[in-house]
């Protein structure tokens, strides 16, 4: 899940500026932040989620729940105060605020009750496929800025995903079986698609 996501999210992190002023144009920059804390919010998000499927599945649903609560709670609180004292920007705080916690709760929580080290997951799952995607990012921005619009784009949406691809498979994320199942899918999807042209 992170190998896939990881890139995607951070690369809206990174290049949301950009974006948004393919999509809007100019003058709106605070759109453009608050894509940037969301697409990190919601990268947090899916990493607790196989901690939720696995408690739910084990017939202990009752963690979600209770991290559900904790991010509504918070949200409606923070929203409101954040929202009076800051405006729109504290409107996406009181969100990304409230999220991160609850989500935070979960898999702390997840991680404590079945006795797995949290520094030893995080260090395993997000420490090449977050470090090559913010490499890549900082790297290839520059060729976003020196072509602009929707060129500089896809110059740099291209490169910065070789970049990455090429890395995790030259690093030690994946091992054998990994690399089988990449193979395995690949093939599926390979013969998938020639089916359908020749058909």
């Amino acid at each position: 899940m992170v190998l896939f996501s990881a890139p995607l999210f951070i690369f809206i992190a990174i290049f949301a500026q950009p974006l948004v002023r393919l999509w809007l144009g100019p003058g709106y920059e605070m759109t453009a932040l608050a894509l940037q804390l969301l697409a990190i919010c919601n990268f947090i998000n899916l990493l607790a989620g196989p901690g939720f499927l696995i408690d739910t599945g084990m017939g202990n649903p009752r963690y979600g729940a209770y991290s559900a609560l904790l991010g509504i709670g918070l949200n409606i609180i923070l929203s409101v105060v954040l929202t009076m004292k800051f405006g729109y920007i504290g409107t996406i705080l009181g969100i990304v605020i409230a999220l991160t916690l609850a989500n935070f709760y979960l898999i702390v929580s997840f991680h404590t009750r079945h006795k797995i080290s949290l520094q030893n997951t995080f260090w395993k799952v997000l420490t090449y496929p977050l470090l090559t995607c913010i490499i890549g990012g900082v790297l290839f921005s520059f060729l976003e800025r020196a072509s602009g619009g929707l060129k500089g784009i896809l110059l740099a949406t291209l490169t910065y995903t070789a970049f990455y691809i090429v890395f995790i498979l030259k690093s030690p994320h994946l091992d054998k079986y990994d690399i089988s199942q990449l193979n395995h899918y690949a093939r599926i999807v390979y013969a998938s698609t020639i089916g359908r042209l020749s058909g």
